[in-house]
């Protein structure tokens, strides 16, 4: 297939401010910035938190293709945007006929995990397990036991924290790191909601 008729097939525009997916959405196709910019965004209690802009050539929306993942952010046109949208069926044919493409993909897969786990090993209570424990300790509701538990989810506990799979991963094991929390089959053990709490960072107030 030649360049145009890849440009004809599979580009798509976009204005200024456009979103080219939702954070949450479905599963979808891997993304290439083809000029303009993209801005990568996630929604957080305190607002909307910008994790990275992309310049023409960088690749996006890897997880959801690769792995069947929902969105972990919005991407959002910075400016008159052209991107290429490759579906799934469509990149494992190009990984398998052009080993460059594969190779690329991995490097920028690699890059973007090692970016990850040096934020990841920066950031402190606040950074990670601080939205992580004050999302369980409002779930903890007004009982009065010291003890508490509830059954939950990975995925439900990113999504009321407002982290990615990942960084709640993370997070959980360094509640559990504290003994702040531990797991029981399917269960969430707080053993000292108290000690949660006063861990759980306040919310930031709105004027």
């Amino acid at each position: 297939m030649t360049r145009r008729r890849v440009r004809r097939s599979f580009e798509r525009a976009f204005r200024d401010g456009e979103t080219v997916f939702e954070e949450g959405a479905e599963a979808g196709a891997l993304f290439v910035v083809q000029a303009g910019r993209v801005e990568l965004r996630r929604t957080r209690r305190e607002g909307v938190h910008v994790l990275a802009i992309l310049e023409p050539g960088a690749f996006f929306g890897e997880s959801s293709a690769l792995l069947g993942e929902h969105r972990s952010c919005s991407a959002v046109a910075v400016g008159p945007t052209r991107v290429l949208e490759v579906g799934t069926d469509l990149l494992e044919a190009m990984t398998v006929d052009r080993p460059e493409v594969a190779i690329r993909l991995i490097r920028g897969l690699a890059a973007r995990l090692n970016a990850a786990e040096q934020r990841l090993a920066a950031a402190g209570l606040d950074g990670l397990s601080g939205p992580l424990a004050q999302y369980v300790a409002g779930r903890l509701g007004e009982n009065s036991e010291t003890e508490a538990r509830f059954r939950t989810s990975l995925r439900e506990l990113a999504t009321g924290s407002a982290l990615s799979m990942h960084e709640a991963h993370q997070a959980l094991h360094q509640l559990i790191d504290r003994k702040l929390l531990h797991v029981v089959g399917e269960e969430l053990v707080v053993p000292d909601r108290e000690a949660l709490t006063t861990a759980a960072p306040r919310p930031v107030e709105r004027r």
